[in-house]
């Protein structure tokens, strides 16, 4: 294996990654690899860290939580170059669904020296590359007031968001164009997966595959907010698939758009991206991934 440039966020997961940086570092220094570590300081700046490493010919490893992960797939989609992994966030949902070793940084590093490379799919939103889920709708203004408020931190930020929300909002009403085909849709959400996982281990469309060249499209039917509370622990166990709010299908392309044109804030793997209308399109095979062998 070539040189290896880390890049690594200290704030990723509340303050976690930080405090992990130096298991992190002990375990690249006893693995034998030619390696150096490039700290993030600013929103953006791990894309633009792994742009210039990419350049130089290095394998990236994005070294925090979906956010970090995020931000070097868009140079890695760029450059066609090799991203590696060593998740360090809270959430990690790309790294699960991919079945990387969680919470144990040897056997993310031994992937680094011993690893095979696969391709896998991502999605593209108006330009921007996601791992794991765009999000309209309820859980995307959740998201929005959870980054507004500053008395909260952690877990019970998204938590209050969330129950805010679903006390406060209603269902929408979208316009959807599904592969050349539109229809309208009232929905609480809209989600789009190339991997089924978000929000920390909740397992929103188990049936996601980041090899099958395929987006699944998620709408939450305009259910009660009793029904819709029900469903949400339904989500974190993975057995709401059979409830009736539950809709899918499968798409390459699909255009969201609120009927009345407003604007809606759309997410993709945890972070704020563009607003509506959004334009989504998969784009198979198009990282370079190192995984366990």
């Amino acid at each position: 294996m070539g040189r290896m440039t880390l890049i690594a966020n200290a704030t990723a997961g509340a303050g976690t990654s930080g405090r992990k940086l130096p298991d992190v570092i002990n375990a690249m220094d006893e693995s034998g690899l030619d390696w150096s570590m490039r700290r993030t300081h600013r929103e953006g700046h791990a894309t633009l860290l792994a742009a210039e490493a990419f350049e130089r010919g290095d394998l990236v490893v994005a070294c925090g939580g979906d956010g970090t992960i995020h931000e070097v797939a868009q140079a890695a989609v760029a450059a066609d170059g090799l991203m590696g992994l060593i998740p360090v966030g809270t959430g990690n949902d790309f790294a699960r669904f991919l079945n990387f070793p969680l919470d144990d940084i040897p056997a993310a590093v031994s992937i680094l020296r011993n690893g095979v490379e696969r391709r896998v799919d991502v999605g593209e939103a108006n330009s921007e590359i996601f791992c794991c889920i765009v999000s309209v709708g309820l859980d995307a203004d959740a998201n929005d007031f959870a980054h507004r408020t500053g008395w909260l931190s952690g877990d019970s930020q998204y938590l209050i968001a969330g129950l805010r929300q679903v006390a406060l909002g209603s269902p929408r009403e979208f316009q959807l164009e599904i592969d050349g085909r539109s229809r309208t849709e009232r929905a609480w959400m809209i989600n789009v997966a190339n991997a089924g996982a978000y929000g920390g281990g909740m397992h929103l469309i188990p049936e996601a595959d980041v090899h099958d060249g395929q987006l699944n499209l998620l709408s939450v039917a305009p259910i009660s907010k009793l029904g819709l509370l029900g469903l949400l622990p339904k989500i974190y166990r993975g057995t709401h698939t059979t409830h009736g709010a539950y809709r899918t299908q499968i798409a390459k392309r699909i255009r969201i758009t609120e009927s009345s044109g407003r604007k809606l804030s759309v997410y993709a793997d945890g972070e704020r991206i563009t607003s509506t209308p959004v334009d989504i399109r998969i784009r198979p095979k198009a990282l370079r991934l190192l995984t366990e062998a």
